[in-house]
């Protein structure tokens, strides 16, 4: 399945997102800050 969700996403050139598991400062870093110079993508 994932490998299924992969292809797709490489074929039309985007990223996937989990909407359940935001890429976001508080879901990635629980209780520190992220580290400096960290490259986030949008």
């Amino acid at each position: 399945r994932f490998s299924c969700m992969k292809e797709i996403c490489d074929r039309l050139e985007i990223l996937y997102k989990d909407p359940p598991f935001p890429s976001t400062d508080q879901s990635l870093f629980y209780k520190r800050q992220p580290p400096p110079g960290l490259c986030v993508l949008s």
